[in-house]
């Protein structure tokens, strides 16, 4: 579960670093993009083991609890990972970076209509 957590939160992550204006896009940084998806990754896996301290769900014996946390998180990252290579992949795709292309997507369908 950890896992599809982790990939969630590393697409957001992405999202964050890609689309939401923030972040400058750059086309060369597989780093950046990796360290966006774990980071993502990390950080709401992280919210989620205070959340489950605090609301008490971790009945698994207290001495396990550090384990349990550290399992949690790895799976996290993974996710993260793969969720940076599938972005990856499909910005390999395209020419001129996800930005640019949708602003350009966005102006040509204003600009091809005709004047009445």
């Amino acid at each position: 579960m950890h896992f599809l957590g982790g990939l969630f939160a590393g697409l957001v992550g992405l999202w964050t670093y890609l689309y939401s204006g923030v972040f400058s896009y750059d086309k060369q940084g597989r780093f950046r993009l990796v360290f966006a998806a774990v980071i993502g990754a990390l950080v709401i896996g992280g919210f989620w083991e205070v959340y489950e301290y605090f609301t008490g769900q971790t009945y698994n014996a207290i001495r396990n609890y550090p384990l349990d946390v550290l399992k949690d998180m790895v799976f996290d990252v993974l996710g993260g990972f793969v969720a940076a290579f599938y972005v990856e992949k499909g910005l390999k795709k395209e020419t001129r970076g996800p930005i640019n292309s949708w602003q350009n997507q966005s102006q040509s369908t204003t600009e091809d209509k005709p004047l009445k």
